[in-house]
């Protein structure tokens, strides 16, 4: 292979690996944003709190008055007893009567008062779900977007070895030309060229298919046109780094998440609904008003009073105190607590199992996080000291004390080392934006 030969080669892989550079780029928080807007598990936690807010009003309405009114119009026909002389006789008679009622609930056993408390907790438990599933969804973008972070600086390695090993080849060729050296370091070298850029073709893959995952996560409808902005991440490692102790990043976490205040909320809201399901073994008292009139008028008489005589005289008014006593129905209102105090104890269990599964599973980011800390640490010494050991060796093999295989392990362990190093900052990097999302911190690079 010539070099004549590979340029080309290497030249569409270059191009195809910038041809990002023409696209639009996309920030971290501009990928969270666009998420949460158009993310139909969103959406749908949206309806449910829309759905409670409508819930808590009706609760609340349950202690207005309410107010109806009817018309009636009949015709009768036949036989009827006559106003005038109370004998029965055929009529056509005509009436009309309209009434309007009101009432008010003045005591039911506290269930207004408990279901109000109840409809509140539910539209809090509401807030904070959705809350919670934008949280989910932030850390689900931010994983994929530093995933894409992660493969793109791994091409970079990859292109650097690529990079190198055709600086090999050429001098490879030179040497081979002038006899200096034998035919087989060339072939050698045109080996391994062929071999980097097959690493470099998976590793453009890779930034494809990363891609593909985000854009997926974000519910665009393609990934072409799209790309990401990358940040600086050598400022988020922190040298020296103390990962907290789990006790310390739990207390933090039982104030600040979402999903553990929804349990706490439910919980909340389940001992409202026991005590308003209690109310109905009590007496419930209602006040009422109302008010009736109404017009007839028989065809074959002449003694019909006018209108506006019949609706002065006819008029009814009357108010009423209604008191309503349960007595027994068949035990429904005594399995409907017992329901209740289940609901309660289930809530109880739920709200310890969410704070005890969060416990674990911060112990498991605590110690995520200081084996990232660890790693990262030592994979920079040891890309320090590859790079020194290929320096050496590449001054040795121009020099000519070390042969063309010498210098291609040399650099294999170089590559090896690199990659090591970005695979242990991006784990780093998120080991570290775990933890703040525990600590209810905002994810951002």
């Amino acid at each position: 292979m010539k070099i004549s030969r590979t340029i080309p080669c290497l030249a569409l892989l270059f191009c195809l690996a910038a041809g990002a550079e023409a696209q639009q780029k996309w920030t971290l928080q501009e990928c969270i944003d666009y998420a949460i807007e158009n993310n139909l598990e969103i959406r749908q936690y949206e309806l449910t709190l829309e759905e409670s807010e409508i819930d808590y009003r009706d609760y609340r309405n349950a202690r207005l008055p309410n107010l109806s009114a009817n018309i009636n119009q009949n015709f009768s026909f036949g036989r009827a007893p006559s106003a005038e002389t109370n004998v029965y006789e055929d009529s056509q008679t005509s009436s009309t009567g309209v009434s309007a009622s009101s009432s008010i609930p003045i005591y039911q056993g506290g269930a207004i008062r408990n279901r109000i408390k109840m409809g509140q907790l539910n539209l809090k438990a509401a807030t904070e779900g959705l809350a919670s599933a934008k949280e989910n969804l932030e850390l689900q973008v931010t994983t994929y977007f530093l995933e894409v972070l992660y493969r793109k600086e791994l091409l970079k390695v990859y292109q650097e070895e690529l990079a190198l090993s055709q600086k090999q080849l050429e001098r490879a060729e030179i040497l081979v030309e002038t006899g200096m050296s034998p035919q087989t370091e060339l072939l050698e070298s045109r080996a391994q060229v062929s071999s980097n850029v097959v690493r470099v073709t998976n590793a453009l893959g890779d930034v494809e298919t990363a891609i593909l995952n985000l854009t997926q996560a974000l519910n665009l409808e393609t990934m072409y046109g799209f790309d990401i902005a990358e940040p600086d991440t050598e400022g988020v490692v922190i040298e020296n780094y103390r990962v907290a102790t789990p006790d310390e990043i739990y207390m933090v976490a039982l104030g600040v998440k979402p999903h553990i205040r929804q349990q706490e909320y439910l919980l909340e809201s389940s001992i409202a609904s026991l005590r308003a399901t209690r109310g109905s073994l009590f007496p419930t008292v209602s006040f009422g008003v109302s008010y009736s009139n109404g017009y007839s008028y028989t065809f074959s008489n002449d003694w019909n009073e006018s209108f506006s005589k019949q609706i002065r005289t006819r008029g009814n008014e009357a108010i009423s105190i209604g008191v309503s006593i349960p007595i027994y129905n068949r035990g429904i209102t005594r399995s409907n607590i017992r329901r209740a105090q289940l609901n309660v104890q289930s809530r109880e269990i739920n709200l310890q199992n969410t704070k005890l599964n969060i416990y674990k599973e911060i112990q498991q980011a605590c110690l995520s996080a200081q084996i990232a800390v660890d790693q990262h640490r030592a994979t920079e010494m040891a890309a320090e000291s590859s790079t020194e050991a290929y320096r050496l060796t590449e001054e040795s093999f121009n020099l000519g004390r070390a042969t063309a295989l010498e210098l291609d392990d040399s650099r294999s362990r170089l590559v090896s080392s690199l990659s090591e190093q970005v695979r242990a900052k991006y784990d780093y990097i998120f080991r570290m934006k775990i933890l703040d999302f525990y600590r209810g911190k905002p994810i951002n690079l």
